[in-house]
């Protein structure tokens, strides 16, 4: 499981004295999931996670949380947080953060459903975009080969 976790972009922002950017890298993520006009359906703030991480309390004061959920109530986009186990090669199921704050364990199946609830159509086959060089999760695997082409995904960096 040989994911990237980083970029030239990220590494010199970090490195730029008084930078005035906000970001995520490593394990976590905001994005934009967008029809295939790439007109905005749902934000998604997808945080990979370790088994020994997995009870572990949502900190919703974090900078990565508030950004999107900011930008989810200027624009009354929904906002939907995702943990996945990072550490495996393939997943199974993913959480979804609960109005209580709490995660709740869903079939990939279900979290499809969510998507297409929001408006995104999405179709049970593989991308056709090229990929760079190699993926960043088991997350993102699953998503180039499940949720079709007819649906644009965008990292807010």
């Amino acid at each position: 499981m040989d994911y990237y976790k980083s970029n030239a972009l990220y590494e010199h922002l970090t490195n730029t004295k008084n930078q005035k950017f906000a970001f995520c890298s490593g394990n976590m993520w905001q994005l934009i999931y967008g029809d295939s006009n790439s007109l905005p359906k749902i934000l998604v703030l997808l945080i990979g996670i370790t088994e020994s991480q997995k009870d572990s309390p949502f900190e919703p004061n974090q900078s990565a949380y508030q950004n999107l959920k900011f930008v989810s109530d200027k624009t009354t986009v929904p906002l939907v947080v995702i943990r996945f186990l990072n550490d495996v090669a393939e997943i199974e199921n993913v959480s979804v953060l609960k109005d209580d704050n709490t995660f709740k364990t869903i079939s990939l199946i279900e979290l499809t459903e969510i998507f297409k609830q929001n408006g995104l159509p999405v179709k049970n086959s593989s991308t056709a975009k090229y990929l760079n060089d190699k993926s960043s999760s088991a997350y993102h695997n699953w998503q180039r080969s499940s949720l079709g082409y007819n649906i644009t995904v965008t990292d807010i960096d």
